[in-house]
């Protein structure tokens, strides 16, 4: 039987007219004709508008006031009236038959779909990476993936396919804690629901462009302090959803373990050092620091070498008196650029 069910994209847009016309292009052009598509400005500032009217009657338009991401997503759901809804990135790409796939793919059991997104450059042009997403199928809950599998049920925003009826009950996202990075949000409160899947194909494009509003190339030692503090609320909030979901569980212990791996140890010591304020850093003391980072470095073989050396730039974070501490935390951004530049004269040549 023919699936004709109406299917939402919803494109939450702030400052990338460069790139939004060929998200909104992506999405009317898609091989399953029953699409909306629903485009919502976040207040941009650029041209933006002016590529989004341009579209006409193919598209529905919602103009807001500036508030993030979240309330983006919020908007945009509520006037949504598929089915299904897919939350495509503003500066990320559909592939034609990508609706097409999630409806052919989806389980009866799934709430939510996730399918693998290839890394692209700004002018769209493939990068040479593995796509985004795991490379294996996978149908089960946010537990089943955590404590079997050992990673987080997800790819980036552009890469899910929601039903609309739980993804609704996941409203409103909380504005105030989630202006970016408010898909971290949907995909720990949706599993409360049901079952998460995932597939190996890659249906959509992930750009990256050097101003992206979250993702970015900007190492740790390099990253300001404003991006810092972002990344903090993100880790810090992923921890915060993690233990509410686990709550009650069996498992609730390797679930805390999981909610903070080595980067994120690391994002919480870097900004204790560098003076970022979050209130939850009150909980985060030396002594809890170092069991943090311990445990992180206990959850598997995988990049140990990796793990080991940022666990040690922890220990020099935490145990050095803090002109000693900025000091070597300098230094090590020096080296590490410097490794940068090598690399990169090294690709260059390759």
């Amino acid at each position: 039987m023919k699936n004709t069910d109406l299917v939402s994209i919803i494109i939450n847009n702030y400052n990338y007219e460069t790139y939004v016309g060929a998200a909104i292009q992506s999405a009317i052009q898609q091989t399953y004709q029953n699409c909306e598509v629903i485009v919502v400005d976040d207040g941009s500032t650029d041209d933006s508008i002016s590529v989004i009217e341009s579209f006409g009657s193919q598209i529905k338009t919602i103009l807001k006031p500036n508030g993030g991401q979240a309330s983006a997503f919020n908007t945009g759901i509520d006037a949504a009236e598929g089915r299904f809804i897919i939350l495509l990135d503003s500066d990320d790409m559909l592939l034609d038959n990508a609706v097409e796939e999630c409806l052919a793919f989806i389980d009866p059991e799934a709430i939510r779909l996730c399918y693998r997104l290839q890394k692209v450059g700004s002018s769209g042009e493939e990068l040479r990476s593995k796509p985004l997403g795991l490379n294996k199928c996978f149908l089960g809950t946010m537990r089943d993936t955590i404590v079997n599998e050992g990673f987080f049920p997800g790819t980036p925003t552009s890469g899910n396919f929601f039903r609309a009826k739980e993804l609704r009950r996941c409203l409103p996202v909380p504005e105030d804690l989630y202006r970016i990075s408010a898909d971290l949000y949907l995909f720990c409160k949706n599993a409360h629901y049901g079952k998460i899947q995932m597939v190996q194909q890659v249906l959509g494009c992930y750009r990256i462009h050097g101003s992206n509003h979250f993702a970015n190339s900007v190492g740790r030692f390099d990253m300001p302090v404003k991006r810092l503090s972002n990344h903090l609320e993100n880790v810090l909030n992923r921890r915060d959803l993690l233990l509410i979901y686990a709550k009650g569980m069996p498992d609730c212990d390797k679930m805390e373990r999981f909610s903070m791996p080595m980067y994120a140890m690391a994002t919480v010591s870097d900004a204790k050092l560098r003076g970022v304020y979050d209130e939850r850093l009150k909980y985060w003391t030396k002594g809890e620091v170092l069991r943090g980072t311990w445990n992180a470095f206990n959850q598997g073989p995988r990049l140990s070498v990796r793990n080991a050396v940022i666990a040690v730039t922890i220990l020099l974070n935490e145990l050095l008196p803090n002109p000693a501490g900025k000091l070597i935390y300098q230094i090590c951004g020096m080296l590490s650029s410097c490794v940068k530049r090598i690399v990169s004269v090294i690709r260059k040549h390759d």
